[in-house]
């Protein structure tokens, strides 16, 4: 069996070997395909890191939201969060965060 690898490194020594074998044609389709197959997986992994990074985003949104409306109930004007304290721009950056973010699912 032939190594991706050693096709990766080496196209022409293993057409060549291929060749003494009795395999005549070109194994640069192998190769394109490769090359292919690589950058559509680096497109994959990229996107997926990026839906990732969204899904925490959204998430801490979420608990923004939800600290402030525990707040809200205990008749608090204030909330904070990690030790950090929420101001009116962050609810509405967050609001407006699973806002966009249920109108995706939504899709």
């Amino acid at each position: 069996m032939i190594s991706i690898n050693d096709i990766r490194t080496s196209p022409q020594k293993v057409e060549e070997a291929l060749n003494t074998k009795g395999y005549e044609g070109s194994i640069s389709d192998i190769v394109s395909i490769d090359e292919n197959f690589r950058k559509l997986t680096h497109s994959l992994e990229t996107s997926r890191a990026k839906k990732n990074l969204v899904s925490e985003e959204v998430a801490k949104a979420k608990s923004i939201l939800k600290a402030m409306e525990e707040a809200q109930k205990q008749g608090k004007g204030a909330a904070s969060l990690d030790g950090r304290l929420i101001d009116l721009a962050s609810v509405r950056q967050a609001t407006v965060m699973v806002q966009k973010a249920e109108l995706i699912n939504k899709k």
